[in-house]
């Protein structure tokens, strides 16, 4: 059983209780536990009842963040795995309650991997870091998400009026891009997209 504090009542917020969740899967590595789980019942006091969701998603995000590791130019082998933390299992008092919980885990879960590879990708060497680079990287995660991506090029950033971006590129070998990563959800009737530049 592991016990970790965040401060008085009065004083909880969600970055504490963020912070409280790496500290538990650092603890939990150093252990060398398998997995750990947490009852919804710890953010059930009266206290913090009202926030209770958003301290199990802030919890939750902490502990799968903390377990990340920059190791491609590190000289380590490719062969030997991340050390990722142990599986959280949060657990609920119901099943309405353990439904809420799974959705919960899955936004969690699509967070901690984008945060990784946005990580992955602000540690590259600025001569791999280049756009055609940034380009192929989001067109392999586009095709394996199923998203829509666009790339803007010079006669597009034009239209576009980006000429900020345009003008720093002048200084550049490489061409500026701009790349729209757009998403649709299956059951959509209205055709809303999402986007991310």
């Amino acid at each position: 059983m592991l016990f970790v504090g965040v401060g008085a009542l009065g004083s909880v917020d969600g970055e504490k209780v963020r912070q409280a969740g790496a500290v538990s899967a650092t603890a939990l590595k150093i252990e060398k536990s398998k997995g750990g789980a947490i009852s919804v019942d710890q953010f059930s006091t009266k206290e913090i009842q009202e926030n209770s969701a958003d301290y199990i998603e802030a919890f939750a995000q902490g502990y799968c963040l903390a377990g990340y590791q920059y190791e491609k130019y590190t000289g380590i082998k490719d062969s030997k795995p991340k050390s990722d933390p142990a599986p959280l299992v949060l657990v609920g008092r119901n099943a309405k309650e353990q439904t809420e919980l799974k959705g919960i885990a899955k936004k969690v879960d699509a967070m901690s991997v984008a945060v990784s590879i946005t990580r992955d990708w602000s540690n590259e060497p600025s001569n791999t870091g280049i756009p055609d680079w940034y380009v192929a990287q989001a067109k392999k995660i586009g095709k394996e998400h199923g998203l829509k991506i666009r790339v803007l090029e010079t006669k597009e950033l034009r239209k576009e009026r980006m000429n900020l971006l345009l003008a720093v590129s002048q200084g550049s070998d490489h061409i500026a891009r701009v790349v729209v990563a757009e998403y649709t959800p299956k059951k959509s009737k209205s055709g809303q997209k999402s986007a991310k530049k």
